[in-house]
């Protein structure tokens, strides 16, 4: 479980994992508790790659600019990512992941997305 004891660990990395592969464009959910892989994400599929991690997704527009509108909110609380990151304990940077997943959340939910 997560310090929070509200999730396990394996639950919210597939959280974050369905949310950058959506952020990305390779997956999409039409409707609740449904996901698709998209063209782009079966164009990647062909590309046979060894690992999928955020620096591949860094080459996708939509992904950075997600990555980059989380790090600008950081920054306005004096707070880089990277250095939330690489300052602090594994368990607190799991609840930092899990504050961030419940961000995203309840942004796909004002969207219309769950």
């Amino acid at each position: 479980m997560l310090p929070s004891g509200l999730q396990s660990v394996i639950f919210n990395r597939v959280g974050w994992a369905r949310t950058y592969l959506k952020k990305a464009g390779l997956l999409e959910d039409p409707k609740r508790g449904t996901f698709k892989i998209t063209k782009r994400g079966l164009d990647l599929l062909k590309e046979n790659i060894s690992e999928l991690n955020v620096k591949y997704l860094n080459r996708y527009e939509e992904f950075v600019a997600f990555r980059n509108k989380r790090n600008e909110k950081n920054k306005n609380e004096n707070i880089s990512i990277e250095e939330i990151e690489n300052n602090i304990t594994p368990e607190e940077s799991i609840e930092f992941g899990f504050q961030k997943l419940k961000e995203s959340i309840s942004e796909d939910i004002i969207a219309g997305h769950l």
